[in-house]
């Protein structure tokens, strides 16, 4: 069986997205800040849309490859989806 990092990256589109999503990732500010990703990184609602695509996309592959991510992962996700959203709302 193939982990879902092997399944992910198999293909060029998986590739390019993997890469999307880490430099998007690699902007998110420590909990401990106190500050809002715009604040401390200067995102823009456009960048916080994207992340939210990203992380949706992330969602779909999982179901459509039929790899399950652990729920701890889900509920990751599913709260920064929910913080990010009420940033773009603002």
């Amino acid at each position: 069986m193939t982990s879902i990092r092997e399944s992910l990256v198999s293909t060029n589109a998986n590739k390019k997205l993997v890469a999307s999503l880490r430099r998007t990732l690699l902007t998110l500010p420590h909990k401990s800040s106190g500050q809002t990703p715009q604040e401390r990184n200067g995102m823009t609602k456009e960048q916080l849309l994207e992340m939210i695509k990203l992380l949706s996309a992330l969602e779909s592959w999982s179901f459509s490859a039929g790899q399950r991510m652990p729920d701890y992962l889900f509920e990751k996700i599913d709260k920064a989806m929910d913080e990010l959203t009420q940033e773009v709302l603002k």
